[in-house]
Order: C-alpha cells, then sequence, then structure tokens
C-alpha cells in the first residue's frame, strides 16, 4: 500500500521495509535536496550497510542494536538541523 510521507509517496508494508529500502530512502532524499550534507548521508549509508549485513544473517539482536544507533543518528542530524 502506498501512503505519502512528507508530501512522498512511499510503500508501508512493513514486511516491504528493511534496510536496503531505508538506504534507497536516503538516496532519494540527498537527490531531493532533503539531505544536504553529503558526508551525512554517507554516515546514514554506512549504517544501514552494517544492517543489511546483519539482516542476511538473521541477526535479530544485532540488527535492532544497529537501527537503535541509526535512530540515534538521525536524532542527532535532526537537532543539528
Amino acid at each position: 500500500m502506498l501512503n505519502l510521507f512528507e508530501g512522498k509517496e512511499v510503500f508501508r508494508d512493513p514486511t516491504f521495509i528493511n534496510a536496503s529500502y531505508i538506504k534507497t530512502l536516503v538516496e532519494q532524499f540527498e537527490e531531493d535536496g532533503e539531505i544536504v550534507n553529503h558526508g551525512v548521508a554517507r554516515s546514514l549509508q554506512a549504517h544501514l550497510d552494517t544492517v543489511v549485513r546483519f539482516e542476511k544473517l538473521e541477526a535479530a539482536k544485532r540488527i535492532v542494536k544497529h537501527i537503535k544507533r541509526f535512530n540515534g543518528y538521525l536524532a542527532i542530524i535532526k537537532k543539528m538541523g
């Protein structure tokens, strides 16, 4: 199912959303100018690369640990503007 997220259509099927999908969103946000700092985009991608690796290993505890770190990094970025 498609929903709007801040004016953009995105897939909201929880079985579809994984780290690879979020990486695609980060790329789109950078291309659209919503992430203007390439270093920030690259850092987000690096966090997600780690999550992708653990998804392939089906290492749930490690996935959760790294997604929490990713979310924490997003919160820092948001505060910085």
